[in-house]
């Protein structure tokens, strides 16, 4: 099984344990993987790569989520979460609507941010949140990160939901931190939901739902998992598409010449796709990449496809 599977899950199950049914239903030696992981107290997308996917997990991590967060102003836990224990509170007063807008806007666009010390980021070797946890002083690095909108979704004062969407490395946590300390308020995340992972939404007709002591059967995975090409479209890389002679040099490690490519920068990532494919998870042979003159070589083959191709190609030489 080849391709990507759209997971909600719910809240109370880490990122692993949500993994767990789909890895029972699957053959041995296929590989998995979920790409850019929720905390056990949140809910929503996690994108899960099986097979030749995983070879995609990058691309799939570095596209833009989209989060919907409960932040509660006047209260501060040591995790920056529901989940923590509270070590500072304040009364918030009343409601200072100004004064939000102009926190959540110092939060768009590309910015500098101090990672939650309960996080799996390392320091000295160590995971920070164990450090933490130890009751040792946890120093992170402010790390950039792009947060491309922010929208007020309701106000229950003390209590903002908002609407994130950001790109990868973002601690939702440290914005609802930030958030406060902008308004000189102590503040948390209450709860938080992922609802899509670039093109993978929850709400989706062929997303899977896991929660707590779900089974699942092989036809549940089957029905739901989506071709590599969907990971593809999204990142609006370049295609070339190939008959099955020049398919054949792609998928056996060689380069081909297109006149098309010439001129190209040298290193232009380009997917090439084959074009008597008998399945849409066969589709996408290789990711690969220009060289001067034109030529095309192969960086990355899919073996689901290369196999294909090895086959048809020797059935119509033989």
């Amino acid at each position: 099984m080849n391709g990507v599977i759209v997971v909600d899950k719910a809240p109370g199950l880490s990122s692993a344990q949500a993994l767990r049914p789909i890895k029972h239903c699957l053959t041995k030696g296929v590989r998995i993987g979920h790409t850019g992981t929720l905390d056990p107290f949140a809910s929503g997308v996690l994108a899960v790569v099986l097979g030749n996917a995983t070879r995609l997990s990058s691309y799939v991590m570095n596209m833009t989520k989209t989060y919907e967060a409960l932040v509660c102003l006047g209260t501060k836990t040591d995790t920056l979460d529901c989940t923590g224990t509270i070590v500072e509170q304040k009364d918030p007063g009343p409601y200072r609507p100004f004064e939000l807008l102009d926190a959540i806007e110092g939060q768009k666009g590309l910015i500098e941010q101090v990672p939650p010390a309960f996080s799996a980021l390392k320091v000295q070797g160590e995971r920070a949140y164990k450090l933490a946890r130890q009751g040792k002083d946890v120093l992170l690095e402010p790390r950039s990160v792009m947060i491309y909108g922010i929208d007020l979704i309701a106000i229950r004062w003390p209590q903002v939901s908002l609407r994130i969407r950001c790109g990868s490395g973002t601690y939702i946590r440290s914005i609802a931190r930030d958030i406060g300390a902008a308004m000189n308020l102590p503040s948390s995340l209450q709860s938080l939901r992922r609802t899509s992972v670039g093109p993978y939404e929850a709400d989706a007709r062929n997303t899977l739902r896991i929660e707590s002591g779900v089974s699942l059967q092989p036809t549940d995975l089957s029905q739901r998992v989506q071709p590599i090409r969907s990971v593809i479209q999204n990142l609006k890389i370049p295609e070339v598409h190939l008959d099955l002679d020049e398919a054949y040099l792609i998928a056996t490690g060689r380069a081909i010449q297109r006149n098309e490519w010439v001129g190209a920068a040298t290193g232009t990532e380009v997917v090439a796709i084959l074009n008597e494919s008998p399945s849409p998870f066969l589709q996408v042979l290789a990711m690969t990449e220009t060289q001067v003159g034109g030529w095309i070589k192969p960086r990355t083959v899919f073996s689901a496809s290369r196999d294909w191709v090895e086959e048809e190609y020797k059935s119509l030489h033989a």
